[in-house]
C-alpha cells in the first residue's frame, strides 16, 4: 500500500508543532522531552494478550494528522488509511475480504450507516462506500477538511470540519441541510471532538471550551454552555480545546477540555453538577456508572459518574503520551508512544497485563470488539490483539 506524508497547512502546522511540545515532544524528535516518561515497571501479569494480525494501511501517521479510527460490524473491521485505501477484514479469520484505493486523501471516519461506510477527505469529501465491496456509490461535499467520525441519524451524517463548523448532510437529498458555524480560537489543538447524537439534539464540545446542543433536524441553537474558560495572557495559556470523546447519558453530559476542567452538565437545566480539575485532550470513556479520563500528562483517572468523585488514580505512565482508554470487560487498555498496550483493571487502576503490541507510537482510541482490540500506529498500521481475561 501507498506511503508518503501529506502537508499541513502552514496554521495548522504551527498548532501541531506547539501541541507536540505540550505533550511532551512528538515521537521521532531526538530533542529532550519537556515532560519525561517514567519507564515501565515489572508486573504481575494476569491478563494475556497477544498481537493476532498487522495490516499495512498508510504511510506515517503524525499526531492529530488524521482521525481515522476503525469500525468493526457483524464480524468485519473496516479501516481506512489517509493515502485512500479502504480495507475489510474478516475479524476471526483476519482475512482480506475486499481491498479498494478510493484515490482521495482520507481524514475523518469510519461511520457504519446501513449499508455503508462514510469516510471524510481532506478536500471537505464526504465518501459513500458499499459496504460489502468496497465500491464508492457517490460523494457528497462540505467546506472544509474534515476531522470527525460521521455520525449517522434520521438520513442526516453530521460532521465536523477544521474550520469548526458542524455540517448536517442530507443523505437523501445529497445536499448540504445546515450549517452551524462559531469562530474558533487564533491558536488550537488540531483535532475535534465527535458529536453525539441523542434524543434530536447534537451535542458537541467547541474549540473555545462551550458546549452546544443544536436541533438535528433544524440547526438551530438550543443551548450554549461554557465548561471552560481560557486564563492567562497568552494564547497558549488561554488554551481550552475540547477534542476528545464526550459521555452523554438521558441525565447528563461529561466533557472534558485541554488546559480546563473535566465537568457534568445537567441535561435538565444546563448547570455543572460537578467539576474537577483534570486536563484531557483524549476525552472520557464510561462504564456503568464509572468514568475513565486519559489526562494530558498520561495520568488515569477514575470517577464517579454521579458526584466526579476519585475512585482511583494511576500515574505509572506518566509522560507515555497515552492514547485514549478503551473498556474490554473488566478492564481499561491504552496505548503508548513506544507501542506497549497496557492492561488496568478499571475497578482498582492495577496493571494485569502488556504488550508491545508495535514498535511505533498507537496514537487513535483503540476499538474494541469483544476480547478483540484494534490499534493504529504512528506508521499507520492497523495491529489486532487479542486479549484473554
Amino acid at each position: 500500500m501507498k506511503s508518503s506524508k501529506a502537508a499541513f497547512t502552514g496554521k495548522i502546522f504551527i498548532i501541531f508543532t506547539i501541541s507536540a511540545f505540550f505533550y511532551g515532544c512528538s515521537w521521532f524528535s531526538s530533542e529532550k522531552r519537556s515532560v519525561e516518561p517514567k519507564e515501565l515497571k515489572d508486573i504481575n501479569v494476569t491478563v494475556d494478550a497477544k498481537v493476532t494480525e498487522s495490516y499495512d494501511l498508510s504511510g506515517d501517521i503524525l499526531r492529530g494528522e488524521v482521525f481515522l479510527n476503525p469500525v468493526v460490524n457483524n464480524e468485519a473491521v473496516y479501516a481506512a488509511g489517509k493515502e485512500g485505501d479502504v480495507v475489510a477484514i474478516n475479524a476471526n479469520s483476519g482475512n482480506v475480504v475486499w481491498e479498494k484505493d478510493t484515490e482521495t486523501q482520507l481524514s475523518g471516519g469510519i461511520a457504519i450507516c446501513e449499508n455503508q461506510l462514510v469516510l471524510g477527505s481532506r478536500d471537505g469529501e464526504l465518501l459513500f462506500i458499499n459496504i460489502q465491496n468496497g465500491d464508492i456509490e457517490w460523494k457528497g461535499t462540505v467546506a472544509s477538511e474534515i476531522l470527525s467520525v460521521p455520525q449517522c441519524k434520521d438520513n442526516l451524517i453530521i460532521v465536523r470540519s477544521v474550520d469548526g463548523a458542524i455540517t448536517a448532510f442530507d443523505k437523501t437529498k445529497k445536499k448540504v441541510k445546515w450549517v452551524f458555524e462559531r469562530d474558533i480560537p487564533s491558536l488550537t489543538l488540531r483535532g475535534l471532538s465527535n458529536p453525539v447524537i441523542k434524543n434530536g439534539d447534537v451535542i458537541a464540545g467547541l474549540d473555545n471550551g462551550r458546549l452546544v446542543a443544536i436541533d438535528l433536524q433544524t440547526g438551530a441553537l438550543k443551548a450554549d454552555i461554557p465548561v471552560a474558560i481560557g486564563r492567562g495572557r497568552s494564547d497558549i495559556e488561554r488554551m481550552v480545546d475540547i477534542d476528545g470523546r464526550i459521555s452523554v447519558t438521558e441525565e447528563s453530559v461529561v466533557i472534558a477540555s485541554f488546559g480546563g476542567n473535566v465537568t457534568a452538565i445537567s441535561r435538565r437545566n444546563g448547570r455543572p453538577a460537578w467539576q474537577r480539575k483534570i486536563s484531557s485532550y483524549t476525552g472520557i470513556v464510561d462504564s456503568v456508572n464509572n468514568l475513565y479520563i486519559v489526562d494530558d500528562k498520561s495520568k488515569i483517572w477514575a470517577l464517579d459518574r454521579s458526584n466526579g468523585a476519585s475512585l482511583w488514580l494511576m500515574d505509572d505512565f506518566y509522560g507515555r503520551q497515552l492514547s485514549a482508554a478503551a473498556v474490554v470487560g473488566s478492564n481499561i487498555v491504552v496505548g503508548d508512544y513506544e507501542g506497549y498496550l497496557h492492561i488496568i483493571d478499571k475497578n482498582n487502576g492495577n496493571i494485569v497485563g502488556r504488550i508491545r503490541a508495535s514498535g511505533d507510537a498507537i496514537i487513535l482510541p483503540p476499538v474494541v470488539d469483544k476480547s478483540m482490540v484494534f490499534l493504529t500506529d504512528s506508521s499507520g498500521d492497523l495491529i489486532q490483539v487479542e486479549i484473554k481475561e
